[in-house]
């Protein structure tokens, strides 16, 4: 399902610009897959069941829900989307670029609901949530001719953030990756902050005595030298979930690239570099929902 797509198309010319092109658009749409995915609350299963003892053996009908309720306002999630561009060109074309804005918000995500347990099912889901997402990119790239060699080069750079505005209250706090806390970034990586390695005897002796009584994190009385410190955020004298403080996104909010070529006579070379920045790698252990194949590849170090 798409809204109607209201477009805007500015061209004019500007002074010292080759082919200058602003863009501004705007586009509403509908997520398709969000509501067919939870549509099965709305029906029951009629499935007739023989029933013992109560009624004798007699075969009786029962009515299935399913374990969730049907929903009478549930609709679209509705995505709005913004995006403002300029292309321009230098030189005769040689140096081209473009800067871009896009950003992007819904107020009716659909999300669960949480009832009274007295409601008797599960409640279904609703259109409750809110999310945003922001962010901005450009390009830049020269081309021009040395002879019989014609050369380019240039590069890209992206900057994307988001944030979950509202789901009717954040989720409990733990540590870990997780998408349900109110006014940070889906995959968001809560735990302890780090405050260095233990480096001398005196220095683990006066860890333990600090937190090995009172610390629910981690066993403390495994400590040995080289091992890490954390941060007892809220002052209680203590490590425990209270101390969990947000450490980053797993979600790169940094992309960027550059680029070389340069061809003669048919005989061409390209070379091209990109990386990421600002994100938070939260390697787990162990196997199963573990997933080892993360990029970068966990390497697991235990010393206990």
């Amino acid at each position: 399902f798409f809204a109607p797509e209201r477009r805007v198309r500015i061209e004019e010319v500007m002074n010292g610009l080759s082919d200058p092109n602003e863009r501004i658009a705007y586009l509403r749409s509908g997520v398709v897959g969000a509501l067919v995915e939870n549509c099965a609350d709305a029906f029951m299963e009629h499935e007739p069941e023989i029933l013992q003892g109560t009624f004798g053996g007699s075969l009786v009908g029962t009515i299935n829900t399913n374990g969730k309720l049907v929903s009478t306002d549930r609709t679209w999630e509705r995505i709005h989307n913004y995006n403002v561009a300029l292309d321009f060109g230098f030189f005769n074309n040689r140096l081209r670029g473009t800067v871009e804005a896009f950003w992007k918000h819904t107020n009716n995500m659909l999300i669960g609901v949480t009832y009274p347990a007295i409601l008797g099912d599960s409640a279904p889901t609703g259109n409750k949530g809110k999310f945003k997402s922001w962010g901005y990119e450009g390009q830049l790239n020269w081309n021009d001719r040395i002879g019989d060699v014609s050369y380019h080069v240039g590069g890209t750079f992206t900057y994307a953030d988001n944030e979950l505005v509202d789901r009717g209250g954040s989720g409990v706090l733990a540590s870990g990756m997780r998408s349900d806390r109110e006014g940070y970034p889906l995959r968001s990586i809560f735990g302890l902050r780090y405050c260095g390695n233990i480096q001398t005897e005196e220095q683990l002796t006066k860890y333990k005595d600090r937190y090995q009584e009172t610390s629910q994190v981690g066993n403390i009385r495994l400590l040995r030298l080289g091992d890490n410190m954390f941060e007892d955020v809220n002052g209680d004298g203590k490590l425990t979930a209270e101390d969990y403080v947000y450490l980053g996104t797993d979600d790169p909010k940094i992309q960027f690239s550059f680029n070389f070529g340069a061809e003669w006579k048919g005989f061409d070379v390209n070379f091209i570099f990109q990386g990421a920045g600002k994100r938070t790698v939260f390697r787990r252990q162990g196997n199963g929902s573990a997933d080892p194949w993360q990029i970068p590849m966990r390497a697991v170090y235990m010393n206990s």
